[in-house]
């Protein structure tokens, strides 16, 4: 069975990969500062070198919570805080293999879930409204 991008694209996984967050292939992100401006009380003047350390920025429990470290899939469900989240680095020059390895990783998740047979617990309580 071939699965059409369009649902691998549409699968929830998107959200909630979690190895690119913690263990970013690349460390870090560098740009040059195009105009004078200020972060914080930190003035950066244009042409400065800026460098964001996507490693350290993806394991702050000042960003993520005291749980930073562990597996959390639902931070990416409601959106997440994609401001702090680099794993690919952004903008024009973001990483070429981000679709690719997105790509791969549900096509992955869906091939492990074709060996197994999913069944419905029948002791688990029906939480599904019937709409008609």
């Amino acid at each position: 069975m071939i699965l059409p991008y369009k649902f691998l694209i549409q699968l929830w996984l998107k959200k909630c990969l979690l190895t690119q967050r913690l263990c970013p292939i690349a460390s870090g992100v560098n740009r040059i500062c195009e105009e004078t401006t200020t972060l914080g009380n930190i003035i950066l003047e244009k042409g400065t070198n800026i460098s964001i350390d996507s490693l350290t920025l993806h394991r702050d429990p000042k960003l993520w919570g005291e749980d930073a470290e562990e597996f959390k899939p639902e931070r990416w469900l409601n959106g997440g805080e994609l401001a702090f989240y680099y794993p690919f680095g952004g903008g024009p020059r973001i990483c070429i293999g981000l679709r690719f390895a997105i790509m791969e990783t549900k096509m992955r998740l869906v091939r492990l879930l074709k060996t197994f047979e999913l069944k419905r617990c029948l002791e688990t309580e029906d939480f599904l409204t019937p709409i008609l």
